[in-house]
């Protein structure tokens, strides 16, 4: 379907609905608006919102409907597919019709816009309905979602994940945490799933698509208290090769062993199946991978003494147990990674670097099994380049507040140039006003999270930064006026 014909079918939708107004009223608000604007433009800087995220007062309706109508970052056929399959939605979940009313659809509350894609982030247990599925008209290649994040009580949401997402190329970070949910029956069916997905030595790309139930390109998952059941499907290191961080604590109804064939799964970095009753030792092959595999579980699983015996039914429960050789790193590869050299940075920049990055596991505790090494380029979260560190503890369900720089930290000498905790949404507490010193940092981004509190005026000598996104958060004050010394800064969201 061509974009003239895909956006014509969704505006017939939309009038059918009652979404927009006529044609003289938006012209009228419009003008309206564009008056509003220039009046607030010389007045003193505004109040920010101190309202929840999640609720939108007519008037806020009102201007996000006739303002900025262009959508940026998006091609035409972007928009027009991406809109469509939003555009479902309001229909799956009828509450979201209340204020999902636009054609601009990065107005939309819980729907964020940036270059990398849209992301769909929903918190709430008012929402009933169901995930809606992908429109068979739409171009799934062209729908610009990166991200859906659902958590609540999730009291009225049907938690069956579409079997249209499969198609869903641009999705990266996929969240349903929908506590207590009481019907078996409406929960995700892993079960049957796992049943169908039988070991596979081929590749995956001749890979049946049917014997999968994520999208292809995830690399962030968490389906945490959702009363899934049954074995863990050994088809998933075929079907989803990028996944790096894999949530399913807390559901009690998975049991069995971990799957041989998850020995082969590379891109695996954190595997957390607390709460579950998965059994058996963990592949040995994860040992040698650079980093390790984070592995967090019962004892049934984690302890070398249980885990050799707690499958009794699984014959192959052998197969699982770690020898003596490789229940520890002994490679001197994997060794090195963990306790080496650090590369790219001076010996000051490196203790300066760590002594900075180490405060974190004293206010994040979920960061204290996973940091150990002292190598902190091999720590999940942690990217090491020349041109410095990138930390990104993002969609995670971490909880905690991020630290002060220390005053022991010559801040000079830190090259952390990206703090993303974005849709880490138990990250809470106010905006350190010592990250001012931070000379490196270039990125920081809070979006999705329970950080509240005024904007710190010291960040104005933040003169490294670019981009700044505290989006969906409880930020609240004046904007300070010290912020305009920021020369660099390129991208600032506080919506």
């Amino acid at each position: 379907m061509t974009y003239p014909q895909l956006a014509a079918q969704v505006a017939r939708r939309s009038l059918q609905r009652q979404w927009q107004p006529e044609i003289s009223v938006w012209v009228l608000l419009a003008f309206t608006v564009l008056a509003l604007f220039v009046s607030v433009a010389t007045a003193s800087p505004p109040l920010l919102n101190t309202q929840s995220p999640a609720v939108l007062q007519k008037e806020e309706e009102l201007l996000d409907c006739t303002e900025h109508e262009a959508i940026p970052f998006y091609t035409a056929e972007q928009q027009a597919n991406t809109l469509a399959f939003l555009a479902e939605f309001p229909y799956a979940i009828p509450t979201l019709s209340n204020t999902w009313v636009c054609h601009n659809f990065c107005k939309w509350n819980g729907v964020h816009c940036s270059e990398e894609g849209v992301e769909v982030s929903l918190h709430s247990r008012r929402l009933i309905g169901r995930l809606p599925e992908v429109p068979a008209a739409v171009d799934p290649d062209h729908i610009m979602v990166t991200s859906i994040v659902l958590k609540g009580r999730g009291d009225g949401i049907e938690s069956t994940l579409p079997e249209s997402w499969l198609h869903l190329t641009k999705l990266t970070t996929l969240q349903l945490n929908l506590e207590n949910k009481p019907p078996v029956s409406t929960s995700l069916k892993i079960q049957n799933v796992a049943y169908n997905m039988q070991p596979m030595n081929t590749a995956a790309s001749s890979m049946n698509t049917k014997a999968c139930f994520l999208p292809h390109n995830v690399v962030n998952v968490s389906i945490t208290r959702n009363s899934i059941s049954g074995r863990l499907p050994p088809g998933f290191p075929l079907c989803n090769p990028k996944i790096k961080y894999l949530y399913l604590q807390y559901n009690p109804d998975i049991y069995g062993p971990i799957p041989k064939e998850w020995g082969k799964w590379t891109s695996l970095q954190i595997l957390n199946i607390k709460g579950t009753r998965v059994c058996g030792c963990a592949p040995p092959e994860w040992v040698n991978f650079s980093p390790p595999v984070t592995l967090l579980a019962e004892d049934l699983v984690t302890h070398p003494e249980i885990c050799n015996t707690s499958c009794p039914d699984i014959s192959t429960s052998s197969s699982y147990a770690p020898s003596s050789s490789s229940s520890a790193p002994t490679s001197s590869s994997s060794a090195l990674e963990c306790d080496g050299p650090i590369p790219f940075y001076s010996e000051s920049q490196q203790v300066n670097t760590r002594s900075f990055l180490e405060a974190f596991k004293d206010t994040i505790e979920d960061l204290q099994p996973l940091w150990t090494c002292t190598n902190f380029c091999v720590w999940p979260y942690v990217l090491c380049t020349p041109a410095g560190v990138a930390v990104e503890i993002t969609g995670t369900e971490f909880f905690g507040h991020v630290p002060e720089v220390s005053p022991d930290v010559d801040t000079a000498e830190v090259v952390v140039t990206k703090l993303d905790f974005s849709h880490s949404m138990w990250v809470e507490g106010d905006y350190p006003a010592s990250w001012a010193s931070l000379h490196s940092l270039e990125h920081v981004s809070f979006a999705y999270t329970a950080m509240s509190g005024t904007l710190p005026s010291e960040w104005g000598d933040m003169d490294a930064l670019r981009y700044l996104d505290l989006s969906f958060t409880w930020t609240n004050g004046m904007f300070p006026q010290s912020w305009s010394r920021l020369a660099k800064l390129e991208v600032l969201n506080l919506m």
